[in-house]
């Protein structure tokens, strides 16, 4: 290898190790933002559960329905928000293993639409799994070949 190879191995490497890490860091912001929603979805349950909040009122019983509804899409976006921040984290594992590419670069799409970290996140992931070095460093690390730039 001459030196520019080298040295763009070395800087790929950074890269890829920057990018676990702050994949680690989202997925385990994500988790968390899932637990809080989680808890909102509780609150609002032994709210909607309380007797002294069915009075038999149509307005009442309308508003009940309406917090069901709420606490519906909540649980259903605390799960998916759960399932994401894992496979976030599963991502991270990944690309410090060097394997399943395009998991972490699928795993790279849906962060696009949360504005500004995820995005930014989404971009910088999409941009270094798509350089040519970068796939075979992957390629080389299925193979088996060593892929520290010193042969390590």
């Amino acid at each position: 290898m001459d030196y520019e190879q080298i040295k763009r191995r070395v800087l790929d490497e950074e890269h890829l190790r920057l990018l676990a890490i702050f994949h680690f860091v989202y997925g385990g912001f994500t988790l968390v933002m899932a637990l809080v929603m989680l808890m909102y979805t509780g609150i609002f349950s032994m709210f909607l559960s309380n007797p002294a909040f069915s009075d038999g009122s149509a307005d009442v019983a309308m508003a009940g329905d309406i917090i069901g509804i709420f606490i519906g899409v909540f649980g259903v976006i605390a799960f998916l928000s759960f399932i994401y921040g894992i496979g976030l984290i599963v991502s991270g594992v990944l690309m410090r293993k060097r394997k399943a590419r395009l998991f972490s670069f699928i795993m790279a799409i849906p962060n696009l639409i949360a504005i500004p970290w995820g995005t930014l996140l989404s971009v910088f992931t999409l941009i270094v799994l798509s350089r040519e070095t970068v796939k075979s460093m992957y390629t080389a690390a299925q193979v088996g070949a060593p892929s520290s730039p010193a042969g390590e």
